[in-house]
C-alpha cells in the first residue's frame, strides 16, 4: 500500500536500509489506514489464532479477507466448501494522487529452483529446469496446483480454479505495475521485529507512529551493525 501510495522507491529504500525510510509519509498513511481496518473489522480472537484457525475461519464464512498468498486456494482445497469460490483483489487507490496506478501488485516467485554449479551434472539440472519452466508445464502447474507461475501467459487458454485465475488475471492486468521487498529475507531480525509489531498496531497496541518507530529503530540497528552482511538493490 505504502508503494502504491508513494511510488516503488519507498520499498526500495526500505530494503536499501536508508535512513528515515519507514518513517516516510507514504508508510504513515498506510500504517493509518491498516490501523483502521484492525480498529474497525478485525475478528475478534484474531491475535491468538495460527495460520490453519483462520484459514478455517475464511472458509466458514466468518471472515471477509485474509491476507495470503495465491497458494492458499490450493492448501485449502480439502476443507473448503462446494459453495465457496476464492478470489483476490488489488490494493484499493487510497489517497486519489496515488504515485502507482490502480491495479498495482506486490508479487513476487515463492520458491527457489537452485541447480549446483559443482553437482554431478548441472547442465541436465539446468535442462530439468527449461522443461519445468517451460510456457506447457508452467500452465499445467497453473492447474493442477491452483496457482500462479512465474512464466508469463502460462495461465492464457486454461482452465483454471477461481482463486488462481483472478490471480493471474491481476498480474496480465498490472503489467509493469508490480512492486517488491526483499527486507524480509535479507533480515531476520527486521522481519521478526516487523511482525510482531504488525501484530499490535493491527490489534491496537501501538499506533501507527510508533508502529513505524520501532521498526526503524530496528533497521537501524542492523544498518549500524557491522557484523550483519548488508544487500542494496
Amino acid at each position: 500500500m505504502a508503494a502504491k501510495i508513494g511510488g516503488n522507491e519507498v520499498l526500495v529504500n526500505i530494503d536499501n536500509l536508508e535512513d528515515g525510510a519507514w518513517t516516510t509519509e507514504a508508510m504513515k498513511e498506510s500504517a493509518t489506514r491498516w490501523a483502521e481496518v484492525g480498529a474497525k473489522y478485525l475478528m475478534q480472537g484474531t491475535a491468538g489464532l495460527d495460520h490453519v484457525q483462520t484459514q478455517t475461519s475464511h472458509n466458514k464464512y466468518e471472515v471477509a479477507m485474509l491476507p495470503s498468498g495465491s497458494w492458499l486456494e490450493n492448501e485449502q482445497k480439502d476443507t473448503t466448501p462446494a459453495d465457496f469460490a476464492y478470489q483476490m483483489f488489488v490494493v484499493p487507490d487510497v489517497t486519489g494522487s496515488d504515485k502507482m496506478p490502480y491495479g498495482t501488485l506486490h508479487t513476487q516467485p515463492g520458491e527457489n529452483f537452485i541447480v549446483p554449479s559443482k553437482g554431478a551434472n548441472p547442465q541436465a539440472g539446468m535442462e530439468y529446469l527449461r522443461a519445468m519452466l517451460s510456457k506447457k508445464a508452467a500452465g499445467d502447474f497453473s492447474e493442477l496446483v491452483r496457482t500462479v507461475t512465474v512464466v508469463k501467459g502460462a495461465g492464457e487458454g486454461r482452465q483454471l480454479s477461481p482463486g488462481a485465475k483472478s490471480a493471474s488475471d491481476a498480474v496480465s492486468a498490472a503489467g509493469a505495475n508490480t512492486v517488491y521487498y526483499r527486507w524480509q529475507t535479507w533480515y531476520a531480525q527486521l522481519k521478526d521485529e516487523a511482525v510482531a509489531a504488525t501484530g499490535q498496531l493491527m490489534s491496537g497496541g501501538l499506533t501507527p507512529d510508533k508502529y513505524l518507530e520501532r521498526i526503524q529503530k530496528k533497521a537501524d540497528e542492523i544498518k549500524n551493525d557491522s557484523a550483519i552482511k548488508k544487500y542494496k538493490r
